[in-house]
């Protein structure tokens, strides 16, 4: 993300702020903002640079780019409401805020919109997200799942396929998608989804963590065929993958009793 226009270095960060009221407004103002990036980012302590930030806007009001990194710093911290307030505001007040990161902006957004469960706002964000960002799974992928809470199925299962399509190493499309097609008891196009969930996941290391998921249900899956002996062993594995999925502990316990094991 780039700098705020006009900043100093970092280095001169300090010695700006030790000045006080010796330093134009602007120069502190940039100041504040730049050392509310360095401790988002280097060290990431969201609430001092939270601190930063809101002093940048004391000092100016009207200094988009510090609503626009607050309100970024509150949906990581995942404070919904202050993030829509401070992403509402950056926008109407520099309509070019953030640049070409502007994306970025529109996705936090959407995610704290679907967070409170305003699916229609969140599908908007994430419409402009993909507008301004088309070459990345994210907002296809966030875009499908607001879709889905809305009972949007088919637009959901474009949005996760489009999101393959874009970027196959990444699991998420897959498994979002064999979802779907899990509830709607196709067994066959969820494993075939799991299965390629699992493959692309491991081009990335075979103890991609992020595969667990996929693995897991690949286990639901196998249940409901009654293959236990296999599903046993794909629950296993996303525990060992991901030890802390109580689903994937569940449907090992459940399938070890249905054993007798």
């Amino acid at each position: 993300m780039r700098a705020a226009a006009g900043t100093s270095t970092c280095a001169a960060v300090p010695a700006i702020l030790e000045k006080g009221s010796e330093e134009p407004v602007e120069h502190r103002v940039n100041a504040y903002v730049n050392r509310g990036r360095a401790y988002e980012e280097i060290r990431h302590d969201l609430e001092r640079a939270i601190a930063d930030y809101s002093e940048a806007i004391r000092l100016a009001p009207g200094h988009a780019e510090a609503y626009a990194y607050r309100g970024l710093a509150y949906a990581r911290l995942g404070k919904d409401d202050e993030a829509i307030a401070d992403l509402d505001k950056a926008p109407s007040l520099d309509p070019k805020v953030l640049g070409v990161y502007a994306y970025q902006l529109y996705r936090s957004r959407g995610v704290a919109h679907f967070h409170r469960r305003e699916f229609d706002r969140a599908i908007a964000d994430h419409t402009e997200e993909i507008r301004q960002n088309r070459g990345y799974a994210t907002g296809y992928l966030n875009r499908g799942r607001a879709y889905l809470a809305k009972g949007e199925t088919a637009q959901a299962i474009a949005d996760f396929s489009e999101a393959i399509r874009v970027e196959p190493v990444t699991a998420d499309g897959y498994i979002e998608r064999g979802s779907i097609h899990l509830a709607q008891r196709d067994a066959d196009r969820a494993l075939a989804d799991f299965d390629e969930a699992i493959r692309q996941g491991q081009i990335l290391g075979p103890n991609n963590r992020k595969t667990a998921p996929a693995y897991r249900k690949r286990g639901e899956v196998l249940e409901s065929r009654g293959d236990l002996a296999a599903a046993l062993t794909a629950f296993k594995t996303a525990l060992r993958l991901d030890p802390s999925d109580k689903e994937a502990a569940a449907g090992r316990d459940r399938v070890r009793a249905a054993l007798g094991r």
